[in-house]
């Protein structure tokens, strides 16, 4: 016997889970709706199969194929229009020489076929149709019979008011092939419209059959939903993608489940999927391949399809995430929302019980959903910040990403360049690092730049090497702040500082357009290596230091340093004269006690971008933070009289009184770390200190302080308790993007003007303190800092602020 399946439905009523792919390719239990139906008339004995195509007619033809693969001869017809139920049957009748089964390809059931064949030769008709009892009958087509089983009324999709059976037709079908020649050809016929009517009407032998089992149309989300939940409790029969690995727990090849994570059954865990340590997963949670739960990640009745990345701590509730989904950190996903491909739903965010997504889209972080989205994005962070890209490798930053940025950037710093341009990536020693390096290169070489490649390099170094070779950009990929696992691609310009605000909205204007430049085949750029660069990168140290200050006090230095810095640590120890003792990296917070107990000079612990650094001074104290930028600001005054000190806005008023103090003056510039850059590198730095590289190199930093400390014949234990201190207070306040702007707009107008500064956020002035309100520009939050004359001021005051910014984010209506 053979089989006709009806696959050529586009199944609108499904979007957005059919935005890219048919109706019957929408998988239950980690595989295709289609493939069920394959199985059902293979365990029939059916394996010969004629499809009916006409929506996405390939996605089910490559997937299939010639059916081998799935013990089945498969043909396919494709209609080029619509031609209905009948109409597509029509079509393949040059392939139906017998009594066949028509089945629909978009319907999952496990009928028992043989019965309803039997029920058709036995009854001597033309059409048997497969009936089932169901509780709702309005959106399907009612059916009545005589005793013997004939057809005696039916009714397609009725009101309530015309429902006389509960008896329903389930498209499934076993037809004689003349019936076919009361099907027109090359127009619309359905067969409950048009051909078992005319049947009825010619009175031809048309019979129905009750078929008991499980059948279910998806017709909509909560049935499909609906379906892959009876698919994991075994209320319909058919193969889950899978291995059974214990009661109700379905596991594919390859997946990694940690023994620190929580499985409740029932639950399948797709092929190739990781659930991390602390992540819950189920009851009625269907993965996908290659899905990557993170953790303390809770899914609960979730459904999740291929390549779908749920971050740390994001819940999903009863929800839908299609193909290349990504729900970031803390996201929240709630009960019959469906997030459709290739969308990504950012940190914190939350979208709302049955809200729609559709394919693509960007929900920016903190954002909240409450209607679905078909057009555009909602609160969509620029793809490139301050920082440039950040988040785990092949996940929130990919190759073709980072390929795509970079040439875009190539674009923008080559503009107007006579000649051609140079830039220079490097990245950690992490195996990702470099990959994204490598695609930084391929991005940069593709809009026509010569790329210097460092190979294994630090911010710092990369800065360097962009001054040096005249580079007019250059890319770093770096550890992220959240651990070993992420990454930053920091973007820099011609300067090697971070990108100002108005390259970042070049580059996100070009990136949006599309039409940054792409380098004629004769013209992409060549990528060469720079071996010597850490030589010379400590060879521009000693032009800036003095090595015979610093070599001839031969301190010996407790050095927490991450290994791809080892290096560089030890040979500057070398060059100016310091008895460097490495610490493990995990153990920087020994080094108090190593400083004190072995009454070693100092100790110093770089952070593991050798960006940044803390010291310990010579009675194993910890000096760090704006203690350690303080020290810099009075080493800058100190050693290059009347010269002026670049510090942020929310820097300490101390610099003010050193300056005073000092004879030289202070310039502040915006809070962000590009802003600062700029201002830094705008102000002519005094021969011998460079603000910009004391304050973004902590190699440079560390031997500035110690040729200071030098200079004045002083120990740090000395200098910093000779420095003035200061009564800080930060605070962060969470705020949605799309109440950025309002809570700004409020700010400015409930304070005086004449105590209010908006340079920079909004500034409070009175006597004693003062307190600045900035927003962040990269993240959904505002930001308060508060000095007052002592700390409990200082967080008596933010703490106010802070209750301030947060009940105009939550006031329904604007602020008067």
């Amino acid at each position: 016997m053979k089989a006709v399946i009806m696959a050529g439905g586009e199944g609108s009523r499904l979007r957005p889970l059919t935005c890219n792919k048919p109706k019957p390719m929408v998988p239950v239990a980690g595989r295709p709706i289609l493939e069920h139906t394959l199985d059902l008339l293979k365990r029939h004995g059916i394996t010969e199969v004629v499809l009916t195509l006409q929506f996405m007619p390939t996605a089910i033809m490559n997937y299939f194929g010639d059916g081998s693969e799935f013990g089945m001869r498969m043909r396919y017809v494709v209609e080029n229009a619509p031609l209905g139920t009948a109409g597509s049957v029509r079509n393949a009748a040059r392939f139906l020489d017998e009594p066949f089964i028509v089945v629909s390809g978009d319907a999952l059931t496990d009928f028992d076929l043989g019965s309803l064949y039997r029920f058709h030769r036995e009854r001597g008709a033309k059409a048997t149709l497969g009936l089932t009892r169901v509780p709702n009958p309005v959106e399907l087509g009612i059916v009545t019979t005589a005793e013997d089983g004939s057809i005696a009324r039916f009714l397609e999709k009725p009101s309530w008011g015309e429902v006389f059976s509960d008896t329903v037709n389930t498209g499934v079908y076993v037809l004689d092939p003349d019936v076919l020649e009361m099907v027109p050809e090359g127009r619309p016929f359905d067969f409950s419209k048009d051909l078992f009517p005319a049947m009825l009407a010619a009175r031809r032998p048309l019979f129905g059959c009750i078929l008991y089992g499980y059948w279910c149309d998806i017709g909509n989300l909560a049935q499909y939903c609906q379906a892959q939940v009876d698919a994991m409790d075994g209320t319909v029969r058919l193969g889950i993608a899978g291995t059974r690995s214990g009661p109700g727990v379905w596991v594919g090849n390859g997946a990694r489940i940690s023994r620190e994570s929580v499985v409740i059954p029932p639950v399948l865990i797709g092929e190739g999927t990781t659930v991390a340590a602390g992540a819950v997963v189920g009851p009625h949670c269907v993965t996908g391949r290659n899905c990557n739960i993170a953790g303390s990640a809770s899914l609960r009745r979730a459904v999740l399809w291929d390549g779908v990345c749920v971050g740390e701590g994001a819940e999903v509730r009863g929800a839908v995430l299609c193909d290349r989904t990504q729900v970031r950190a803390g996201a929240k996903v709630f009960e019959t929302a469906v997030i459709a491909d290739e969308t990504v739903v950012g940190e914190n965010s939350v979208v709302g019980p049955g809200v729609k997504v559709w394919p693509c889209k960007i929900i920016g972080k903190a954002a909240t959903v409450r209607e679905s989205i078909v057009w555009g994005n909602v609160a969509a962070a620029s793809q490139v910040k301050s920082t440039g890209l950040a988040g785990v490798p092949n996940v929130d930053v990919t190759p073709e990403t980072v390929t795509r940025v970079c040439g875009a950037l190539g674009g923008v710093a080559s503009a107007g360049l006579a000649e051609r341009g140079t830039a220079v990536v490097a990245a950690d020693s992490r195996a990702s690092a470099q990959m994204l390096k490598q695609a930084a290169a391929c991005g940069l070489t593709s809009s026509g730049l010569d790329v210097v490649d460092l190979g294994l390099g630090m911010p710092p170094v990369v800065r360097f090497a962009v001054r040096l070779l005249g580079a007019c950009c250059g890319a770093a990929v770096k550890r992220g702040a959240s651990g070993d696992d992420s990454v930053i691609v920091e973007l820099y310009d011609g300067r090697g500082a971070n990108l100002s605000a108005d390259w970042q909205r070049k580059l996100n204007h070009a990136l949006a357009r599309g039409d940054f430049r792409r380098a004629p085949a004769d013209s992409v750029g060549r990528v060469t290596f720079y071996p010597s660069v850490v030589p010379d990168y400590l060879g521009s140290l000693a032009l800036d230091v003095d090595a015979g200050a610093v070599r001839g006090r031969g301190l010996r230095v407790y050095s927490s340093h991450h290994p791809d810095a080892g290096d560089i640590v030890n040979m500057a120890g070398e060059r100016f004269g310091l008895d460097i003792r490495q610490v493990g990296v995990g153990d920087a917070g020994d080094i108090e006690e190593l400083v004190r107990a072995d009454g070693a000079s100092i100790g110093v612990a770089f952070g593991p971008t050798m960006e940044g650094i803390s010291l310990v001074d010579e009675s194993g104290r910890r000096i760090a933070g704006e203690t350690l930028k303080v020290l810099l600001v009075r080493a800058i005054l100190e050693m290059c009289p009347g010269s002026t000190a670049v510090v942020p806005a929310d820097f300490t008023g101390v610099a003010e009184d050193l300056a005073r103090r000092l004879g030289g003056r202070v310039l502040r510039s915006k809070t962000s770390i590009a802003s600062l850059m700029g201002k830094m590198l705008d102000h002519s730095d005094r021969a011998g200190f460079s603000q910009f590289r004391a304050w973004f190199d902590g190699l440079y930093c560390l031997l500035k302080l110690i040729e200071w400390r030098a200079r004045r014949a002083l120990t740090f234990e000395e200098l910093v308790n000779t420095t003035p201190t200061s009564g800080m207070v930060r605070r962060t306040v969470h705020c949605p993007w799309e109440e950025k702007g309002r809570v700004m707009r409020s700010l400015a107008a409930r304070l005086p003007h004449d105590e209010s500064d908006l340079v920079d956020g909004v500034r409070v002035r009175r006597q004693s303190d003062w307190t600045l309100i900035v927003p962040d520009e990269d993240e959904p939050a505002y930001h308060i800092c508060t000095e007052a004359a002592s700390m409990e001021v200082a967080e008596e005051i933010a703490d106010s602020y802070a209750r301030k910014v947060s009940e105009l984010r939550d006031s329904p209506s604007e602020a008067p």
